[in-house]
């Protein structure tokens, strides 16, 4: 999910320093000094700070800096956070001062994995340090804005007989497995310490540093999980839902805690030393004013200048920055503060404000993800957020928990959110104000119908948080479309002979590797060889119907088997997708003697520490064995692992999808029906990491990115196996899931056409890739990306399916994705034609490659685009070579295809177009030949199950009669287009049309 961010500040302006030199080498620890002449004055050293837990493979030889020696005096770096950007890792930026002459340099760093010092690559570099400003000149002004009156909703909601859908019981949400989080508009990468990163990532921000505050006490050092943390979170209270958290450490033997929720704007901060500090106010703004209200009015004050006593209300705001971005700072207390003060260094620069006498205190920026050109705040407006939050934020939401109804007729889950609080208290009497929003995404999708809308005047990271006045609100969504069209075989189609073409090279490959080997280590690879072509079953006769079916009966009978063991050769992957080996190269790969063989299960446990619960996963990333993370591969080895695991959303979404095509094939659900347990199992994974404010489910264990692409297919292959299962409770509560998971998706690639472009001041952009939080400091993933000429981000709808490219993906984005589906499409296939998405003529990225192919997909089978057009792009894609054939993404054994199997599947959809009906669903049937006879369809079944056989088949129009072994049977219109048919006996089924 990388390679989505940019920054705009100029690393080339750095002095990069060399000629350093061992002077000790010991153990894990190597010494190295340097000489600097001809600098003078103060300056800021940057040392890389490498990422973890998920290193980039260069990050494994690189030193890291502990401390630091200039001119004799010690300055530690493991002792700071990491807050200066570089495109590979975030960097410690230690302020040094420079004297004329010779100035000697000693860095004591930590010894890289594999022991050796490359002191070419050492990475360290200075800049000047930020030029002296002038002392705020005085000004004080009072201002008089009439309040908004906003009018306490006391009233609860009715669910009586409603589902329970997230927040009814224990799970962690984003917030599990490591310390910090994203909230909605910053994200906490250690205790206390607030971040921006995502400023980073647009075109006016050019500073080397992203944008950050601490609200640690003085003195007190890093509690987190993302680098650098010189303190662990052992001894930490940590409690969390999926809403919120509250994460408290002891500082001199007293407590320190900081709580934040993902229906607010603000953290809460507690400590009981009754003070309170903001420091590191450098990397926020060099504020030069503060709004206090006083009994007659706004006070607009220089912020040196300020005298904090007698508040009328219980906030303030610093405002006011001396540069771009100017992003205004509320703090709101229980308390008059006794004193405030306000400390700058030696350059003339904010850098701390501490507040005695106030045990409590909450931050936040009112504005959200705006900022302002130095001067431009709007006052009036600022006061009136002000105002709103400082009641706002005394109703301080903690808990949430969703309620549901389904509507099958209208195709439409409603929910129903009702929110707990924590109630503050403050010497002035406000009232709290209970707020109950919607998740974010909800605003952008252009498809959910919020109730009673208030609009709270704070734009996120994932959109506008808007809601209702009171402690509960309602908002209804589409259906996610279930729809996967089975075309019927033409009675003169050709396309048998063309599948069979390709056929015989595959199926040498595929059979080369045995039952007990998987390509890729996720149980999903037990299916992927045959799953996927089995899509075209019915157009295969003779050897090749035999082969599929004879693999997937195997195959269907070891993936759900949780003790199932497979032998995974670990392969060098970067490598299969740099040479793209052929068959043959794919077989000396994995036949290597010296590869290392893990035997890996089909399914792991894992358990969450923060909240004990416990899901399945079913894929092991191949990163944590390149990096030597996962060594055995053993259950207990993967159950204790503490490093959040990545992708188990695109393992699961996989092999779900494969289990369902394997169903199909075979006609028999009843592996599924044996294992139903094991899949709720594994789907809880969607349940228990379920996101309230990006309303999917990230795709690690901690939620750092919704969504990988794969996982699309886990949602409508879950409800449909719930269906097989006969579990109702199942099926409702992924009907519900799945259409938030549809909603979110629609928001990710509208948010790029009109949302972000708003606040980021630039013209819109083809499209966002993902929701993304800043999983480790050094990357900005909210951000205008590198674009084409088109304004297109290049891999623009690589990540709908990423690896999955399931039609029921476009088919939906085509139904909900209004205007801006097509126009993006248009804009990418143009940038596709003009070479900007093209390395060279004939050498396309893999990922460029299936981009090109699931564009195809999305013009079979939109009924609207003209066939002359559908034409013209697949012979565009064939001349110059830019769709898949042999191959699906990376070379592995299980990604091969018939070489015509994608080319066979787009022109069966296009012969659809001519035919009445298609087959989209059915159970318990073995459907042996499914053709269409100039003007009716027959269907040859036998039944293969163990309940009632039913077939689900979209028609343009209703059947005049339907015929069973020559006898007339009913039917069902499940909905407009939609007909569904129970079938007593095995046989021949013709349906027929007047």
């Amino acid at each position: 999910m990388g390679g989505d961010h940019r920054y705009y500040c100029d690393f080339n302006s750095e002095t990069k320093l060399g000629n350093w030199e061992i002077v000790q080498q010991e153990k894990d620890n190597v010494v190295l000094t340097t000489v600097v002449s001809c600098l003078v004055g103060d300056f800021v050293f940057l040392a890389p700070c490498p990422a973890a837990p998920y290193p980039q493979p260069h990050h494994r030889t690189m030193p890291r800096l502990k401390n630091l020696i200039v001119n004799g005096e010690s300055l530690p770096a493991l002792k700071s956070n990491a807050m200066y950007n570089h495109e590979e890792f975030s960097r410690f930026g230690i302020n040094i001062t420079l004297k004329d002459g010779e100035n000697r340099l000693v860095a004591e760093m930590i010894l890289p994995e594999n022991g050796v010092v490359d002191l070419e690559k050492i990475g360290f570099s200075i800049v000047p340090a930020e030029k002296p400003v002038a002392k705020p000149v005085f000004k004080q002004k009072k201002h008089s804005f009439t309040a908004t009156e906003y009018q306490r909703d006391s009233s609860s909601p009715d669910v009586a007989g409603w589902h329970l859908g997230a927040g009814r019981k224990t799970s962690p949400g984003r917030f599990g497995f490591s310390k910090g989080d994203g909230l909605l508009d910053c994200a906490m990468p250690a205790l206390g310490i607030v971040d921006k990163m995502y400023l980073c990532g647009q075109p006016k921000y050019q500073k080397l540093y992203h944008w950050s505050y601490s609200l640690l006490p003085e003195g007190m050092g890093l509690h987190g999980s993302f680098e650098p943390c010189d303190t662990g979170i052992e001894e930490d209270e940590i409690t969390i839902n999926h809403l919120s958290v509250r994460w408290a450490a002891k500082h001199e033997g007293k407590t320190f805690s900081c709580t934040y929720s993902l229906a607010s704007p603000a953290i809460l901060t507690e400590s009981e030393s009754k003070s309170m500090r903001v420091s590191g106010l450098q990397f926020a703004g060099n504020y030069q004013s503060i709004l206090i209200p006083r009994a007659d009015g706004i006070e607009e004050v220089s912020l040196d200048d300020a005298d904090i006593a007698g508040m009328a209300e219980n906030w303030v705001l610093l405002y006011d920055s001396t540069e771009f971005p100017d992003v205004p700072l509320m703090l709101v207390f229980d308390r008059n503060p006794e004193n405030m003060k306000v400390i700058r260094n030696k350059s003339g620069r904010l850098e701390s404000i501490e507040f005695s006498g106030t045990p409590l205190m909450l931050s936040c920026t009112p504005f959200g993800i705006g900022r302002f050109e130095p001067g431009k705040m709007p006052l009036e407006d600022a006061v009136r957020r002000c105002r709103f939050w400082s009641r706002a934020l005394l109703a301080y939401p903690v808990k949430c928990c969703d309620y549901f109804q389904l509507d099958d007729a209208a195709q439409k889950v409603t929910v129903r959110q009702k929110f707990e609080y924590r109630y503050i208290q403050d010497v002035w009497g406000t009232e709290p104000l209970e707020l109950a929003p919607f998740p974010p995404p909800s605003t952008l999708s252009e498809t959910a119908e919020l109730e009673s809308v208030t609009d709270f005047g704070f734009p996120t990271k994932y959109g506008y948080l808007n809601g209702r006045i009171g402690s509960w609100s309602e908002y209804s969504l589409p259906y996610m479309p279930l729809t996967r069209k089975f075309p019927l075989r033409d009675v003169d189609s050709k396309l048998p002979e063309k599948l069979r073409e390709g056929f015989e090279p595959y199926k040498n490959l595929v059979s080369f590797f045995g039952k007990n080997r998987v390509s890729y280590p996720y149980a999903g690879a037990l299916l992927e060889p045959f799953s996927m072509v089995s899509s075209m079953l019915f157009f295969m006769d003779g050897e090749e119907k035999k082969f599929l079916l004879e693999k997937l009966d195997e195959r269907m009978k070891i993936v759900l088997d949780k003790d199932v063991t497979s032998d995974y050769t670990v392969i060098d992957w970067s490598v299969m997708m740099r040479n793209k080996p052929d068959h043959a190269g794919v077989i000396e790969q994995y036949e290597d003697p010296a590869k290392k063989h893990i035997y890996l299960k089909n399914w792991y446990d894992r358990k969450e520490p923060f909240t004990g619960v416990q899901f399945k996963i079913c894929y092991l990333n191949l990163y944590f064995f390149s990096d030597n993370v996962i060594k055995e591969g053993t259950q207990e080895e993967i159950f204790n692992l503490k490093v959040p695991l990545i992708e188990n959303d695109w393992g699961a979404g996989l092999t779900f999808y494969y289990i369902y095509l394997g169903a199909l094939a075979t006609g028999s659900f009843a592996e599924v029906k044996k294992h139903w347990d094991l899949v709720k199992e594994v789907y809880s994974f969607f349940d228990l990491m379920h996101d309230w404010a990006c309303m999917g489910t990230g795709y690690s264990d901690n939620g750092i990115t919704w969504v990988e692409g794969a996982n699309y297919g886990l949602f409508p292959t879950y409800i449909r196996m719930a269906e097989a299962a006969g579990d109702e409770e199942s099926r409702a509560f992924g009907i519900y899931n799945a259409a938030k998971q549809l909603a979110l998706r629609l928001a990710i690639m509208k948010a790029s056409q009109k949302y972000f472009p708003e606040y980021f001041e630039v013209e819109p952009w083809y499209n966002t890739k993902h929701f993304h939080e800043e999983s480790n400091p050094n990357l900005a993933f909210q951000n205008v990306p590198v674009l084409t000429d088109q304004r297109v981000r290049p891999d623009s709808i690589y990540n709908f399916t990423t690896e999955g490219i399931y039609p029921e993906t476009y088919l939906a984005m085509r139904r909900f994705g209004g205007k801006k589906y097509p126009e993006m499409l248009s804009r990418l296939m143009e940038s596709t034609r003009s070479g900007a998405i093209q390395k060279s003529e004939k050498n396309l990225a893999w990922w460029a490659i299936q981009q090109y192919t699931a564009m195809l997909i999305d013009k079979a089978l939109d009924v609207n685009c003209p066939e002359e057009e559908f034409y013209e792009a697949l012979e565009y894609g064939l001349q110059h070579e830019c769709m898949i054939r042999e191959w699906r993404g990376i070379h592995i054994y299980s990604r091969a295809l018939p070489e015509n199997y994608f080319l066979c599947q787009l022109l069966a959809w296009m012969e659809m177009r001519k035919h009445k009906l298609w087959l989209e669903h059915w159970e318990e049937m073995r459907i042996e030949s499914a053709r269409w006879m100039d003007d009716h369809a027959e269907i040859e079944f036998k039944y293969s199950g163990s309940g009632a056989m039913k077939l689900q088949c979209g028609v343009t129009e209703q059947p005049s009669k339907i015929l069973l072994n020559g006898k007339e049977i009913l039917w069902q219109t499940l909905r407009a287009g939609l007909i569904e048919i129970t079938a007593a006996e095995e046989g021949t089924m013709t349906i027929l049309f007047s």
